[in-house]
C-alpha cells in the first residue's frame, strides 16, 4: 500500500502563491504508485467523488481546487495515521 500527503494552495512560506486562508492537506492511500499530477487528479476524482458540499476538503476535493494542487509526496503508514486519523 502507498500513502500520500497532498498539499493544496501551499507553495512554501516565502512564496506569494501560498494562500493561507485556503491551504489544506489531504491524505490518501493507493495500491499503485502515483507519479504524475494527472494520475493523482484522476485517482482523486474516482476514489473521492463529490457527494455532499458539507464535506468539501474532508471527504473529497472540490473541482476548483485541482488547479491549486501544489505538491504531493509518499509518506509511511504511521505518518498517514497521524495526519488523517485513519488506520493505515
Amino acid at each position: 500500500m502507498k500513502y500520500y500527503e497532498i498539499w493544496f494552495y501551499y507553495y512554501g512560506e516565502d512564496n506569494n502563491k501560498t494562500d493561507y486562508e485556503n491551504e489544506y492537506t489531504f491524505y490518501i492511500k493507493s495500491e499503485n504508485t502515483i507519479k504524475t499530477k494527472e494520475q493523482l487528479i484522476k485517482y482523486l476524482k474516482s476514489e473521492f467523488p463529490i457527494l455532499d458540499e458539507y464535506y468539501a476538503r474532508m471527504s473529497y476535493i472540490p473541482t476548483e481546487d485541482y488547479e491549486y494542487l501544489s505538491k504531493w509526496f509518499e509518506i509511511n503508514g504511521q505518518e498517514f495515521e497521524l495526519g488523517c486519523g485513519k488506520k493505515a
